[in-house]
């Protein structure tokens, strides 16, 4: 997938700095970005090309948000150039990343760094694209919440799978059968790797495609298991906005439709979404400014 890069420039001082960088994160997330990396001056944040400044990022939004930056005494400039198409993920694939512990019973951990200790729930994931390895917030409390659940026998629909984590996770704990897809081509060969990585690779079908190919005509892939137990989303709010209703389509009448990738202040819009498709909100979790929701039929 192509990606824009959004590189913001912070002018304030030294103990405003941090804040500031903080509140643009929240800003351009909301806004559509999906990655960021600090900068020496700043924060630079990676937004998809493909329908730019459309559904799937507003940099209309983020211009007025910035034009309006709630911190007196703080400047704040941003330029958007083309990021250069990738493996953005080169040097930290090299070097590997430390094991993830979800609750002291689900480790995420790559081949560099297996852990000692042993977990009852162990996913070994083979990072190889820029984005989606498992170490953010929002994948933690999804992970979470499905050691919460009774997993055994259930189906899953894992939309936006990026290296595979919440698929590979459920039939690990105990589903049956886990279909994901993703609109990156790098994502979905991953995910695949990660699989067979996992020995999972015979419960789990990974497909290419977005939302308004594979959820809302006959695909069978998708089809032959649905309703699922467990539809799962971590995408960002736009795209949540825009495609919750085929999501919720996919889940079963007592199922479950598990949702993050956004923000605290973007609860409302999701949860009115929600209500307008005929969806009750049970469980809600929460790190940082993070937020995930758990809607029932």
């Amino acid at each position: 997938m192509k990606y824009k890069t959004i590189d913001f420039k912070i002018s304030c001082k030294e103990e405003l700095f941090q804040i500031a960088r903080d509140l643009i994160a929240t800003i351009a997330g909301s806004a559509g970005c999906e990655s960021f990396e600090d900068s020496d001056d700043g924060l630079i944040g990676y937004a998809p090309a493909e329908n730019y400044n459309g559904e799937c990022f507003s940099e209309t939004k983020l211009a007025e948000e910035i034009a309006n930056f709630p911190m007196e005494d703080v400047e704040v400039t941003y330029e958007v150039s083309d990021a250069e198409d990738k493996d953005w993920n080169e040097e930290w694939e090299s070097k590997g990343f430390d094991p993830i512990i979800v609750d002291r019973l689900c480790c995420v951990h790559d081949l560099k760094h297996v852990p000692v200790k042993r977990y009852i729930y162990d996913i070994t994931i083979d990072a190889r694209q820029a984005f989606g390895t498992g170490t953010h917030e929002t994948t933690r409390m999804i992970l979470y919440h499905m050691m919460e659940l009774y997993m055994t026998d259930m189906t899953v629909l894992d939309c936006g799978t990026g290296t595979g984590i919440l698929a590979i996770a459920s039939l690990k704990m105990g589903a049956q059968k886990a279909v994901a897809f993703d609109i990156d081509d790098w994502s979905v060969e991953n995910a695949k790797h990660n699989a067979e990585l996992n020995k999972v690779s015979d419960k789990m079908e990974v497909l290419l495609g977005s939302s308004d190919e594979l959820l809302t005509g006959n695909v069978q892939e998708v089809e032959k298991f649905a309703p699922y137990s467990v539809v799962f989303a971590n995408i960002n709010k736009n795209i949540l906005l825009r495609d919750m209703d085929s999501f919720a389509k996919m889940v079963d009448d007592d199922g479950e439709l598990v949702v993050s990738g956004f923000y605290k202040k973007d609860v409302p819009d999701i949860t009115a979404k929600a209500k307008s498709l005929g969806l009750k909100l049970g469980k809600k979790y929460g790190d940082g400014e993070w937020r995930c929701l758990v809607f029932k039929k």
